[in-house]
């Protein structure tokens, strides 16, 4: 029994001693420490460009707001350096150009503005039809209220003209105030001696 203690006593013996023996041949492999953790701080940033200006692109023009034409009217109108016959000539002028609205418009500045001279003067453009008719109306309705002694001797003339675009409301106008003239009479003669007629009777 001693025996096989001993025995035995030699075998752990032998056995510790190996593995003493490997360990001092072979150390553990070193365990690589774990990596350090970059601070968010240290983190390098992606780069990012500022979005590009789209007026700084090379071919990009900035927009510019388009002026409104210019208005014929309104630019006379408000030319300080026009009296008021510059102003009636000048809106005449422009007429041409104009469409049919804006010349009735303009006919109503023209009308605003003109003295009884003035009205004379376009007067004349009403009997040889040389206005755009939306402004001869506007500027014919204008004459019914300017004096008496002007008027008349107007409407007579537009009454013996056959065709013109205002002769019928002309001689339906003396008619209501001088009655119709005799057969073969024209409305010019008729008015001269009625109001020849008048004249005498006062």
């Amino acid at each position: 029994m001693k025996k096989i203690i001993a025995a035995l006593a030699l075998v752990i013996l032998f056995a510790l001693g190996a593995i003493f023996w490997i360990a001092l041949t072979n150390p553990p492999a070193e365990i690589p420490p774990p990596p350090a953790k970059e601070s968010a701080a240290a983190k390098p940033r992606p780069d990012f460009a500022p979005a590009a200006d789209p007026m700084d692109s090379p071919g990009v023009r900035p927009s510019v707001p388009t002026p409104e034409p210019m208005d014929a009217i309104s630019d006379i109108l408000a030319n300080q350096n026009l009296d008021f016959d510059q102003s009636v000539d000048r809106l005449l002028a422009a007429l041409p150009a104009l469409d049919a609205d804006r010349q009735s418009e303009a006919a109503h500045h023209i009308a605003n503005l003109s003295d009884d001279d003035a009205a004379r003067r376009w007067a004349a453009r009403i009997r040889d039809r040389s206005l755009p008719p939306p402004a001869a109306e506007v500027l014919y309705n204008d004459l019914l209220n300017r004096p008496h002694d002007f008027l008349m001797p107007f409407l007579a003339g537009l009454a013996d003209m056959p065709g013109h675009p205002q002769q019928l409301e002309s001689s339906e106008t003396l008619e209501i105030l001088y009655g119709q003239p005799a057969p073969g009479v024209s409305w010019s003669a008729h008015l001269t001696a009625r109001m020849a007629e008048e004249s005498a009777a006062e």
